[in-house]
């Protein structure tokens, strides 16, 4: 049995006992109290200080512990079932990275010197790299998905929103957990937390979580035959350290380390081109097709085996203090990730595109934020101030074969980049009455990038790299060092403005106006001297209004939002051809005008708790340049995303049985456009899919809960993702996860 040894010793390391869930929480934003059926609130700190979700001028998605648990949703990528207008992906088949979009923006690439759009944060500390970015959410008290750019308090790289994790902190009880479960496609997980008191001042956490199961689909890849992919295999540990150094003055330390080994994703053909035919049909002398293999679901046969490792950590310390007028808050981080692959793209038995075993990326981090913050005029005006300091360095190396049968053409990628992002801003809101607020904010930042490219392209006679600036050698014949690299500097003035009203305590109503940036930056990936490109920051301007209101004493809850953005600016990854040669490059390529709604509602009554979510984007480009044409569909964007869901809550002289049921969907998406000369023009589509999942939770008094769960349960086929590999004749897709179930034993103590 694979990685059986691996079992045995987290079992063993688990005392082999009890485990799983918690009861069902009921949605989204919401649980349900005991004692009077209300939907109970949760606290959040959307604007950086900590306020009940209903008071928060933002459209937010906010999710407990329990709700976390029981929805099934362990990881970064799997927010998206229950947060409207979000897609999240990983990169490449990646299990540990993620890529987020949020109302339109999203990021196609994971290279250092290209910024993703919507921010994502643990306990406050900044993430900037997708890999790495599939943070763990096991033994976290909530998760808070903020949407639409909030860029003056969270900073550049938030025109989509921002997405903040916060781990449950160290408390001074002994408490803990030990869980155990297992599932269909062998899977196991296993976890353990425990909280340790030191002294009255002083605790220790420590939060392990291992997951694996078997892959979702075979290889018969030659040297690769049995492999089986869309396979995970996760070691996650935290730990985390409080000091009360004294009454005013709070300090937490943390660290995180995550560990993937896995197999690779299946990506298949969901289209064949002009050129891979051709291809195709001339390597077989026309006795196969590429027509042939187009099946997004079939079974993988691929040219090569895969694998992937990847690994990511940090460490972080939070001081607070109480100034008396003020308080002061200072956040120190530092994060490194490094991945290694080998990789094919394609799925077919031909070689298309696959990455050589060894290809891979790393990158460190560092931050430093001080925030100063209280309130003034008699309690009248709550204001924020600080300032903010980032340094990234990161190195590509990612060396590729394409059409080895006509040439053994070799690609590579070999470069680096580094990132210094400074920053000072603050925020007030000031109470023109006890029911009406006006809030207004700036931020300022400063990048400064540099990049050193040393790419190559095969396909050319006597190539050399497209630049000559480069501190590593591929080869003998390469040009010399350079020490002055390419740089670019960027400055931003994200800011808000707003107001809200409150009827009463329970409805509010606002509207705010605000301004976001996504850092400009550099095509690392160019194979071609002209496509080295320097792009511009991406601009987002974004008006929403919306409402926060529970009616029937707190058992109706119904928080709206709409908004209307006008994108400018955009940046767009895509493949063209520079001279001889087919490359791709990342262009300011045209503006676009997003505008939509998100509602988030949840009923209780009686022991049975119903809810949905809805969100809709009408996205259209209002100018296009290179990468586009008129009418080409804006990419990355669904025209509305959802779910329903339904709890029912069961009483018993034991405990409680809960029965939880959920149908999340998602409409017709596109990809992107490709119109490179030299290329068959297409656009890449994934249909509208949905999935129905379920959850039945068997409560044994206070401490013991069983849990029985299923993903998918129609065993729906579905894209979650494709790739524009246009330059290689097809466009790939990553097929969606079959379905799933499995049963989970927890011990809480």
């Amino acid at each position: 049995m694979k990685n059986a040894y691996t079992r045995l010793y987290v079992a063993a390391l688990l005392a082999g006992t009890c485990f799983a869930v918690p009861s069902f929480a009921h949605a989204q934003s919401a649980s349900q109290e005991a004692d009077s059926g209300a939907i109970d609130d949760i606290v959040v700190t959307a604007t950086r200080r900590e306020e009940r979700l209903q008071d928060v001028p933002v459209a937010v998605t906010a999710l407990g512990a329990e709700q976390l648990e029981d929805l099934q949703i362990n990881e970064a990528s799997a927010l998206m079932r229950v947060t409207p207008n979000m897609i999240v992906n990983d990169y490449g088949g990646r299990p540990s990275s993620s890529r987020i979009g949020m109302r339109g923006p999203f990021n196609t690439d994971a290279i250092v010197t290209v910024d993703n759009p919507v921010g994502l944060y643990l306990n406050g500390v900044y993430i900037a790299r997708t890999a790495g970015g599939n943070l763990n959410f096991f033994d976290v008290q909530r998760v808070e998905a903020l949407r639409g750019p909030q860029g003056t308090l969270f900073g550049r790289n938030t025109i989509g929103g921002a997405v903040n994790v916060v781990p449950v902190a160290p408390t001074d009880e002994f408490e803990g957990s030990l869980e155990l479960g297992y599932g269909n496609y062998d899977a196991f997980e296993g976890g353990l937390v425990v909280n340790v008191p030191i002294t009255d001042q002083a605790a220790f956490r420590l939060s392990y979580q291992h997951r694996e199961h078997g892959g979702y689909r075979d290889s018969n890849a030659p040297g690769g035959a049995g492999q089986e992919l869309d396979d995970l295999n996760q070691d996650y540990v935290r730990a985390q350290f409080r000091l009360d150094a004294s009454p005013n003055w709070d300090i937490l330390l943390s660290a995180d380390y995550t560990n993937d080994e896995n197999n690779g994703t299946a990506l298949t053909v969901v289209e064949a081109l002009g050129l891979g035919n051709f291809y195709v049909d001339t390597i077989t002398g026309s006795t196969d097709s590429l027509t042939n293999w187009v099946d997004p679901y079939a079974e993988h046969t691929g040219a090569q085996a895969q694998y992937f490792n990847g690994h990511a950590w940090g460490v972080s310390g939070i001081i607070t203090g109480d100034l008396g007028p003020a308080t002061l808050r200072s956040i120190t981080a530092f994060r490194e990730y490094d991945e290694s692959n080998a990789s094919d793209a394609e799925g077919t038995p031909y070689s298309f595109v696959y990455t050589i075993p060894g290809s891979g990326r790393d990158g460190q981090q560092f931050s430093q934020e001080l925030q100063l913050f209280g309130t003034a005029l008699d309690g009248r005006f709550d204001w924020i101030t600080g300032v903010y300091y980032f340094n990234e360095e990161g190195n590509e190396l990612t060396p590729y074969n394409s059409f080895p049968e006509f040439s053994g053409v070799t690609f590579v990628t070999l470069g680096s980049g580094e990132n210094t992002s400074m920053a000072v801003f603050a925020q007030g809101t000031y109470n023109l009455t006890p029911d009406w607020r006006v809030t207004a904010g700036v931020r300022w930042a400063r990048d400064e990038r540099s990049v050193i490219s040393q790419n190559y392209n095969g396909a050319l006679t006597n190539s050399t790299p497209v630049t000559p600036v480069a501190c590593a050698l591929l080869t003998a014949s390469l040009p010399d060092c350079v020490t002055a690299p390419p740089e670019s500097d960027f400055e931003y003035f994200p800011f808000t403005i707003g107001t809200d009203y409150r009827f009463d305590e329970n409805f509010m109503v606002y509207a705010k106006y605000s301004r976001g940036f996504r850092s400009g930056g550099w095509n690392l990936r160019a194979t071609a001297a002209g496509a080295l490109n320097a792009f511009e920051p991406e601009q987002l301007d974004s008006i929403e209004i919306g409402q926060k209101a529970d009616f029937f004493d707190r058992h109706l809850r119904v928080n709206l939002a709409a908004y209307y953005d006008e994108y400018t600016d955009i940046q767009i990854q895509s493949v063209v051809v520079v001279g001889p040669q087919i490359t791709s490059t990342i262009t300011n390529s045209g503006d676009a005008r997003i505008y939509g709604i998100e509602a988030e509602v949840t009923a209780v009554f009686g022991d049975w708790t119903l809810g949905a979510t809805l969100g809709t984007a009408d996205a259209e480009f209002t100018r296009v340049s290179a990468a586009f044409v008129d009418g080409d569909p804006f990419p990355y964007t669904p025209e509305y995303t959802g779910s329903v869901f339904a709890d029912y809550s069961i009483p018993t002289s034991f405990g409680e049985i809960n029965l939880h049921g959920d149908y999340t969907f998602r409409g017709e998406t596109s990809w992107g456009t490709s119109h490179a000369a030299y290329l068959q023009a297409t656009t890449l589509t994934a249909d509208a899919y949905g999935t129905f999942n379920a959850v039945a939770s068997i409560r044994f008094g206070e401490d013991v809960e069983l849990q029985f769960w299923g993903k998918n349960l129609t065993d729906e086929d579905y894209l979650p993702d494709i790739s524009d590999l246009s330059g290689a004749g097809l466009i790939a897709g990553n097929p969606g996860d079959p379905m799933t179930y499995g049963a989970r034993l927890r011990y809480t103590y």
